[in-house]
């Protein structure tokens, strides 16, 4: 994950939709009670878990649109 402001960090990475690359953000969200606001969830592997689990527990995760609930069920888990 890239830090982009004090409490706001990004994880970039690429998916294939229909045979054409297209690039995905999830931007993570540290709060006042230390909690993370997840916004765009992307797929978990181990090394993006351990950086989420460094920054804080995971108290809200926004899937705003078709494509954004796929990796919702890991997140949840």
């Amino acid at each position: 994950m890239r830090r982009i402001g004090e409490t706001i960090w990004v994880h970039e990475e690429q998916m294939t939709l229909m045979g054409a690359p297209l690039a995905i953000r999830m931007t993570v969200l540290k709060m006042r009670c230390g909690g993370l606001w997840v916004h765009s969830p992307t797929p978990l592997n181990e090394a993006l878990t351990a950086e989420i689990a460094e920054l804080g527990p995971v108290k809200y995760i926004i899937a705003a649109s078709n494509h954004h609930y796929l990796s919702l069920g890991e997140w949840c888990e």
